[in-house]
């Protein structure tokens, strides 16, 4: 479980710095590191690196997702990976049943990686959308790392539908941003 549970994704492992994880195999197909930014609270958007077109493409088709990862990147908090997050597009409701065995493929498949989730909702309808919110359709608890797949419909345009996966280790960042803990002491004078 120990060395699972800092596995981010393939050979990417939580803690390493943006160079290391785009040598990693799993993100050498990657697009450049992008720092966040600060924001007006003191806070500093996510930093990523986006997996590249091409292994994006293969990862949907090794999986046979309908409606496949759209976006997917490596998240970073004080120059360390913490976290591992993939999308699809908004599709409207015609597309709600392959969003839907989307989600019944990729837990089938972190179900056979980690075990039995440690919730998992099961079946899903329409009925349980609703505008601008998201629910947890599955999530598993490995040592310290976490996967949640979640589902929901678009705050900006109704009736329009997604999943998400984010996988996050709660140990990482080890360090503090001094330079976004600077801009919160800032903003809170």
């Amino acid at each position: 479980i120990e060395t699972e549970s800092i596995t981010a994704w393939g050979d990417a492992k939580f803690g390493m710095s943006p160079k290391e994880v785009k040598a990693t195999n799993a993100f050498k197909d990657s697009d450049k590191y992008i720092k966040g930014t600060i924001e007006e609270n003191g806070r500093r958007s996510l930093s990523y690196i986006n997996l590249g077109y091409e292994a994006r493409k293969k990862f949907n088709e090794n999986l046979s997702l309908r409606i496949g990862a759209f976006r997917f990147y490596a998240g970073f908090r004080s120059e360390e990976l913490t976290s591992i997050h993939f999308e699809c597009l908004n599709r409207d409701a015609s597309y709600l049943n392959d969003i839907i065995e989307d989600v019944q493929i990729l837990s089938y498949h972190f179900t056979k990686k980690y075990g039995k989730p440690k919730f998992e909702k099961g079946s899903v309808s329409i009925f349980d959308f609703d505008r601008g919110r998201e629910f947890t359709y599955a999530e598993w608890k490995i040592g310290d790392k976490t996967a949640i797949i979640f589902m929901g419909e678009d705050k900006y345009d109704s009736s329009t539908y997604y999943y998400r996966v984010v996988i996050y280790n709660s140990n990482f960042p080890t360090k503090p941003d001094l330079e976004e803990q600077e801009a919160i002491k800032k903003y809170e004078e």
